[in-house]
């Protein structure tokens, strides 16, 4: 009977020791290709990994190549570092991973060229960092990404032309950061993103000339800091954006210089925004020359500053005006005539009724962008007398001589439109996007 026992114990204890040895405990640093193969060999049978894994070394070159033995793998609860690895050519092997529970930074993987092999990926717990790989030209792979509990950070991918590949992604938990990326133009892939709960940093993107990819955003939780965007023309792509929990910042001052977006024209794509928590600041803007685009904009918590923006005539629209009126601390200073001091502003705000300034803050194009219809409003004592619609091509698409307040838009296809309005014999313009 003794025997028997020692036998059963034996036998308990073995079966106990297998399953636990299917995957080893706590981080697994697999800093070469011999030592991936080794954990094969080793722990063929494991699927999750309860701690970190470490592929490579971030202070020097990794000869690792090939990932198709962690094939196996389902689920990683810490962390997981690709670094350093010029040989690696692809991600497949990573392909059964749905969730990684705390950062995934890829960093210094020099010819991997997209990110192919994440394609079950859904959720990053923490950040989810790209990092210096210099041949990264998209994000494919990331199709089925739906959440990032922290920070998206894209950061010096001198290749990077395309955002294509998350367009799953529906929120990111802190902050989306897209900093020295030369190659992108937009940022189209990111169609779903409707929160960013933490800041949207958008800085020293040489090619960028439009935010259009961001459609459905409606919300930043803290700054939107936009700056250093050298051919960033237009703010097309955020209509749907209403609210900015903390500072708008577009263009930055430092004390030994500026930085702002010279290329910028105007700030249509901010129609729909209508708080700015605590400060508004827009700085060396050299082709900016109205804040029209702000027409919507109801709250700025705190301050309000303007400078350094040599083109920028017109700031005498609604919303600053009653900033100003109501006592707001404002820095206006070095722009154009019309907006070259705080007290021009608040004299051009004190006039009413007939001049250009007032009548242009006070069109309403609602909703924009629109469905099948717009409503065309001016509060003004005067009359809308003709309005043109006209596509960006320049055909003119629709011709109303004292139009109503509802237009039919139902046989236009969508696009981004211009409208042309007739009051008291002068032409306005404002841009319409359809849907």
């Amino acid at each position: 009977m003794k025997k028997l026992i020692t036998v059963f114990t034996i036998l308990l204890f073995g079966s106990w020791t297998h399953v636990q040895a299917q995957c080893p405990t706590g981080a697994v640093n697999l800093f070469n290709q011999s030592d991936i193969h080794a954990f094969v060999a080793t722990f063929p049978n494991c699927t999750e990994i309860d701690g970190n894994l470490v592929l490579g070394k971030m202070n020097e070159p990794s000869d690792i190549y090939d990932l198709s033995g962690l094939a196996m793998l389902h689920q990683i609860t810490g962390t997981v570092k690709i670094m350093g690895c010029p040989n690696l050519l692809s991600l497949d092997g990573l392909h059964q991973i749905q969730t990684i529970g705390g950062d995934l930074l890829i960093t210094n993987c020099a010819n991997l060229p997209s990110l192919d092999g994440l394609n079950q990926l859904n959720h990053v717990g923490v950040n989810l960092s790209l990092v210096m790989n210099e041949s990264l030209a998209s994000l494919d792979g990331l199709q089925s990404l739906q959440t990032i509990g922290g920070s998206f950070i894209l950061s010096y991918q001198e290749a990077l032309a395309t955002l294509q590949g998350p367009e799953n992604l529906m929120t990111i938990g802190k902050d989306l950061s897209l900093n020295y990326t030369p190659s992108l133009t937009n940022l189209l892939g990111l169609e779903s993103l409707t929160t960013i709960y933490g800041n949207f940093l958008l800085e020293n993107n040489d090619q960028l000339t439009t935010m259009e990819g961001l459609g459905s955003l409606q919300m930043i939780g803290v700054d939107m800091i936009i700056r250093g965007n050298e051919s960033l023309i237009r703010l097309d792509g955020l209509e749907k954006l209403s609210s900015i929990g903390r500072d708008l910042c577009i263009g930055w001052e430092y004390n030994d210089g500026n930085t702002g977006n010279p290329s910028l024209s105007n700030l249509d794509g901010l129609q729909n925004l209508t708080t700015i928590g605590r400060n508004f600041q827009l700085i060396d803007n050299g082709d900016l020359t109205t804040l029209e685009g702000l027409a919507s904009l109801t709250s700025i918590g705190q301050d309000l500053t303007i400078r350094y923006n040599s083109n920028l005539s017109v700031c005498a629209i609604e919303p600053i005006c009653k900033f100003l009126s109501a006592g707001g601390t404002a820095d206006i200073a070095m722009n154009a005539t019309g907006c070259a001091t705080t007290e021009e502003v608040k004299n051009d705000c004190s006039t009413t009724g007939t001049n250009e300034q007032y009548i242009r803050a006070h069109i309403l194009l609602q909703p924009n962008p629109a469905y099948g219809w717009v409503k065309v409003g001016y509060d003004g004592p005067q009359q809308i007398e003709h309005l043109w619609i006209y596509h960006t091509t320049g055909k003119q698409v629709v011709d109303k001589p004292a139009p109503g307040e509802l237009i039919d838009l139902s046989g236009l296809p969508a696009g981004l439109y211009l409208v042309r309005l007739q009051i008291e014999g002068k032409d306005y313009v404002q841009r319409l996007l359809i849907q």
